[in-house]
C-alpha cells in the first residue's frame, strides 16, 4: 500500500514539475532571441551530418566512361574501333573473351568511382562504402543516447561535430578506396551522434507550441539543395569533402562559445544551481525576469526527495517499461521506413532521367513540401499527419516501381515525375515521426530513445544502397519495397499515443510490479512450476 501511495505521489509531483518547467520557458521569453540564436547555430550545424550522408549520392555516381582501347591485348584494333558502345567491361572476338584493363572517364565529373576505377568487377565497392558509412551511423545513433544522457547534451554534440569536421578533411586525402571507406565509417559514427541529438537538444530550450514548427522547418532540404549546387560547381569529390568541413566550422565555434547545457538535463541530474544559471542566462538574453531561485529549488527538490538515488538510465529502461517498449517497437518500423525511403531515392538518383545535379536539386527542393506538415500536425495531430504522408508516398512509390518494370516510351520522364512526390511525402512523414519521437520520450531517456531509433533508420539507410544495386538487375525493386514499408508504417503509427500540445515528460513513471522483466520472470517461474508438477 505504501508503494502504491508513493508511486501516485511521484506521478502527481512529476507532472507538476513538467508543467512548471514548460511555464518557466514561457515566462523567460518563450521563442525569444536566445532561442532563435540556438536554433540558427544547432540547425545550421546540420550541414555536417546532412552533407556527410549525401556525399555518396554524388561520390558513388558513375561518370560517363569508355574502355581505353590501347589497353586491349589480342583484339583486332580495327574491330574494336567499329564497336559503337565502348562502355563495356569485356570484348568478345569470336571465341576469345578479352577484359578491358583500363578505362577513360569524363573529366568533367570526378567521383570515387572514377578515382579508383570502381566499375565492372569493382562495381560493388561504392554501395559497400555507403553501407559501411551507414554502419557507423547505426553505431553512433545507438551509443549517442547513452553518452548524451550520461555526460550532457553539449559536450557530446561538440565532440561529434569535431569528429565529422576533421574526418571529412582527412578523407579528402585518401589514397585508396579502402582508406576512404574507413573514414566514411567514422564520419557515419559522428553523424549518428549529431543526427540523434540535434532536435532533442533544441526542443529542451523551446516552448511546446513551437516544436512542430521547428521540426518542419526544411533546413535539411535547403542544405541539400546547396550541396547539389556545390557538387555542380566543384565537380570533384575531394573539394566537396573539404568544403563540407569548412562550411560547418563557424557553427561549431558558435556552439562552443554560446550554447549552454540543457537546463532540463541539468534538472534531471539534480544540478539545480547550474540549471538555474542557464535559466538566468536565457531570461537575460530575452529581456525577461528569471524565476526566484528559492521557488525553482523548491519545485525540483521535492521530486528529488522521492527518488532514493540518482539512477543511470540505459536502453534497458525502454525495454523494461511496457509503455515505452510498445512505443519504441512501433517507432522503429516508422524510422526504418523513413531512412530507407528518403536515402534510397537519393542513392537511386542515377535511375532517374536527366542531369544528376538537377535531379539532386529537385529531390531536395520537393522536400520543402514538408512545411505543410506544421499545419497538419497541429490540426489533425502528429499520428494522422504521419500516416497520411506515408500512405500518399507509398501510392506514388508503387507507380514508380511499375513504370520502371515496364518498357514504355518516355519512361525516364514518367519515373522522375512520380519519384519526386514519393520523396516529398516520405520526407514529410519521417519528419513527423521525428517530432513524435522527440515529444514522446521522457527527458531521462529522450536521447537514448532518439539514438536507438536513429540507429534503426541507419539500418534502413544501410539496406537502401544494396537494394538500389539490385534494382539494376530487377527494375522497380527499390520503389516497390519502399511502398510496402510506407503502408505498414502508416498503419502502425496510428497505434502510438498522441503528443500534440502535451508537456514534455522528464522522468519515467515506473511500476516495478508491471515491468517487463518482472512479467518475464513470473512467466518463467510459472512455466517451471507447471513443468515440475507435470513431472511429479
Amino acid at each position: 500500500m505504501h508503494k502504491v501511495l508513493h508511486n501516485i505521489q511521484f506521478r502527481t509531483q512529476m507532472t507538476d514539475l513538467n508543467e512548471y518547467l514548460e511555464e518557466t520557458i514561457d515566462n523567460i521569453g518563450g521563442l525569444g532571441r536566445f532561442q532563435w540564436i540556438i536554433i540558427v547555430l544547432l540547425f545550421g550545424s546540420n550541414i555536417s551530418d546532412n552533407w556527410s550522408n549525401l556525399m555518396m549520392a554524388y561520390g558513388a555516381a558513375v561518370p560517363n566512361w569508355r574502355c581505353d582501347l590501347t589497353s586491349l591485348e589480342g583484339l583486332n584494333f580495327t574491330k574494336a574501333n567499329n564497336i559503337s558502345d565502348l562502355k563495356i567491361c569485356e570484348f568478345k572476338d569470336n571465341s576469345i573473351s578479352i577484359m578491358c584493363k583500363s578505362r577513360l572517364y569524363d573529366p568533367g565529373m570526378s567521383t570515387v568511382v572514377s578515382e579508383w576505377d570502381l566499375v565492372c568487377d569493382k562495381s560493388w565497392v561504392p554501395s559497400t562504402i555507403t553501407t559501411l558509412q551507414m554502419g557507423g551511423l547505426i553505431t553512433g545513433g545507438f551509443v549517442s543516447g547513452h553518452v548524451a544522457d550520461a555526460f550532457g547534451r553539449k559536450s557530446t554534440y561538440v565532440c561529434a561535430l569535431f569528429t565529422i569536421i576533421s574526418l571529412n578533411v582527412a578523407a579528402a586525402f585518401s589514397s585508396t578506396w579502402e582508406m576512404f571507406a574507413v573514414f566514411r565509417f567514422f564520419i557515419g559514427l559522428g553523424s549518428g551522434f549529431t543526427t540523434s541529438l540535434n532536435f532533442t537538444f533544441v526542443i529542451e530550450f523551446t516552448p511546446r507550441q513551437s516544436r512542430s514548427m521547428l521540426r518542419f522547418l526544411p533546413c535539411r532540404e535547403l542544405f541539400g539543395m546547396l550541396y547539389a549546387c556545390l557538387c555542380w560547381w566543384l565537380h570533384d569529390w575531394r573539394y566537396i569533402q573539404i568544403g563540407s568541413a569548412l562550411l560547418v566550422f563557424p557553427y561549431f565555434l558558435g556552439i562552443i562559445w554560446f550554447v549552454p547545457e540543457s537546463f532540463r538535463w541539468l534538472v534531471t541530474h539534480w544540478k539545480i544551481r547550474r540549471a538555474y544559471d542557464v535559466i538566468k542566462t536565457i531570461a537575460s538574453m530575452n529581456n525577461k525576469k528569471p524565476p526566484e531561485y528559492d521557488k525553482f529549488h523548491e519545485e525540483v527538490i521535492q521530486i528529488k526527495d522521492l527518488v532514493s538515488e540518482e539512477k543511470k538510465y540505459s536502453v534497458l529502461d525502454l525495454l523494461d517499461n511496457p509503455r515505452l517498449l510498445k512505443i519504441t517497437l512501433l517507432l522503429m518500423v516508422a524510422w526504418f521506413s523513413g531512412g530507407y525511403g528518403t536515402y534510397g531515392i537519393f542513392f537511386g538518383v542515377q535511375q532517374l532521367g536527366g542531369n544528376i545535379y538537377l535531379n539532386l536539386i529537385l529531390l531536395n527542393a520537393i522536400g520543402l513540401f514538408q512545411v505543410t506538415g506544421w499545419y497538419f500536425a497541429n490540426c489533425i495531430g502528429r499520428r494522422w499527419t504521419t500516416s497520411m504522408f506515408y500512405i500518399i508516398g507509398g501510392c506514388s512509390g508503387i507507380i514508380v516501381g511499375i513504370l520502371q518494370a515496364l518498357d514504355i516510351e518516355n519512361k525516364e520522364t514518367f519515373v522522375t515525375v512520380f519519384a519526386l512526390p514519393s520523396k516529398a511525402f516520405v520526407t514529410a512523414g519521417w519528419v513527423s515521426v521525428m517530432l513524435i519521437t522527440a515529444e514522446i520520450y521522457p527527458t531521462v531517456v529522450r536521447n537514448i530513445g532518439s539514438g536507438l531509433l536513429n540507429a534503426t533508420s541507419g539500418f534502413g539507410i544501410m539496406v537502401a544502397p544494396i537494394v538500389n544495386f539490385a534494382s539494376q538487375k530487377i527494375p522497380g525493386l527499390l520503389y516497390l519495397i519502399f511502398a510496402g514499408l510506407m503502408f505498414l508504417s502508416a498503419f502502425l503509427v496510428i497505434l502510438l499515443p498522441e503528443t500534440n500540445n502535451k508537456a514534455l515528460e522528464d522522468t519515467i513513471d515506473f511500476d516495478p510490479n508491471n515491468s517487463m522483466s518482472r512479467k518475464i520472470k513470473n512467466s518463467f517461474n510459472t512455466t517451471v512450476q507447471k513443468g515440475y508438477e507435470y513431472l511429479k
